[in-house]
């Protein structure tokens, strides 16, 4: 099974904290070929400069889908500049080629005060699949964009494989039929990965304090963590260690 790694970037992130994640992500990868597509030159694995291009979703799929279409894999990994990877995500492979895999181990850490946050949400950052199934999709996307269609910003917009019955308009969106047969499942690794939350996230802002109303229905965990819901407040990482009020010196000792 040929392997690549589909990495993206518009650049934003802040240099010291993108080139922790890359060097990181140079471990994790274990020797799996990098394509890497920016919109300035970089030094990761095989790179693809766009040019500079407006920030936004249509933007993103154009730099995925020139990744897509270098590569020759059978399997490929979406990879971005601001989350830490574990090498045990790069190990899973996909057991069909017609499914979008998503690693559901993804922690949250916000940069100015190192707060974690773990929830049962679906991160595009930790999709894997089919190379052909993903670049059809892909392809869908980017077209419907430059035939003026504008990239819908509402939660499910940006993951393969999802299509919520309160969102029908997205099948016609992404020019999605009823021939084109996938799902999506999830599958869980450890240790987890990491999403940096530092404020320019293009997925916008993550409550990582309690809400008042949730404090009475907050479960106090055995390590301190606390849960609401779907939900796990915490002060440090399983298996990354603690960042909280030292995301500075934290990220140089796990990158």
């Amino acid at each position: 099974m040929i392997k690549n790694i589909i990495y993206y970037t518009d650049g934003s992130l802040n240099k010291d904290i993108a080139e922790l994640c890359k060097k990181r992500l140079l471990s994790a990868a274990n020797g799996i070929p990098i394509i890497s597509v920016s919109q300035e030159p970089i030094n990761l694995g095989h790179n693809i400069c766009i040019g500079k291009q407006p920030r936004s979703l249509h933007t993103m799929w154009k730099q995925i889908l020139t990744g897509l279409m270098y590569s020759d894999a059978d399997v490929v990994y979406m990879v971005e500049h601001d989350v830490l990877y574990h090498a045990t995500h790069f190990e899973f492979e996909p057991k069909e080629n017609t499914v979008f895999y998503y690693n559901n181990s993804i922690w949250l850490v916000r940069t100015r005060d190192g707060r974690c946050l773990w929830k049962n949400n679906l991160c595009f950052s930790q999709c894997v699949s089919n190379r052909l199934l993903m670049l059809d999709n892909m392809m869908q996307r980017v077209k419907w964009c430059e035939n003026g269609g504008v990239a819908p910003l509402h939660q499910g917009a940006y993951e393969p494989g999802r299509i919520r019955k309160k969102y029908q308009d997205e099948r016609k969106i992404f020019g999605i039929n009823l021939d084109r047969k996938w799902r999506l499942e999830r599958f869980e690794t450890f240790p987890p990965c990491i999403d940096i939350r530092h404020g320019k996230n293009f997925s916008g802002t993550r409550r990582f304090k309690i809400r008042g109303e949730d404090i009475n229905r907050a479960k106090n965990l055995p390590d301190g963590s606390k849960q609401v819901k779907e939900r796990i407040y915490a002060k440090y990482i399983p298996g990354w260690g603690s960042p909280f009020k030292r995301f500075n010196e934290w990220i140089r000792e796990v990158a």
